[in-house]
């Protein structure tokens, strides 16, 4: 999957640093294919169609590596009725768990709603207000519905390579090719 998104537009907009900016100490940038199949490589992925999975505290599938009152939530607490998240230790060298609601992973978009959550969430640390307030993702595409936060837009988003977000005003039609 990696080979065939790094040739994407979402990846070449990702990279832009007015849309996502990751950098080391000496503020360069960390955005990369390769730092991002590392930390594809260093997240824990969880169905909670399992019910022993779901029942896994989110200290756990962490190492700790989240605020002690989030330790013992069980991951489909966390999940609170989202379709995915994204437990809230961020970055390149966080142990993230990325927590899915059952049969999600089924749908036909289940490998644009795991680059949202890697790439956006996991790795960058963006949470989705900011994916929809900035204007380089609104240029090139990005839209919802006043009001309305849902974050399959964003997924929808991905899905048609990052350019038009179906059921947006005009239409949109593309898909990915990766």
């Amino acid at each position: 999957m990696w080979s065939a998104f790094s040739k994407s537009h979402c990846n070449s907009l990702f990279s832009n640093p007015n849309v996502m900016s990751v950098v080391d100490l000496e503020g360069r940038s960390l955005y990369s294919i390769t730092n991002l199949k590392s930390k594809f490589a260093s997240t824990n992925f969880y169905d909670t169609r399992n019910e022993a999975i779901a029942n896994l505290k989110l200290g756990e599938v962490t190492k700790q590596q989240v605020n002690a009152g989030l330790r013992n939530t069980t991951l489909r607490d966390y999940l609170r009725g989202s379709n995915a998240v994204t437990s809230p230790n961020f970055g390149l060298a966080q142990q993230s768990a990325i927590i899915f609601a059952p049969n999600v992973l089924s749908g036909s978009n289940a490998k644009y709603l795991i680059v949202h959550e890697l790439v956006l969430h996991a790795f960058a640390g963006l949470d989705d207000i900011a994916v929809y307030n900035n204007s380089t993702l609104i240029q090139s595409g990005l839209w919802h519905p006043a009001g309305d936060n849902a974050t399959t837009y964003i997924t929808d988003w991905i899905a048609t390579d990052c350019q038009c977000t179906p059921g947006q005003p005009g239409g949109c039609t593309r898909r990915a090719t990766w």
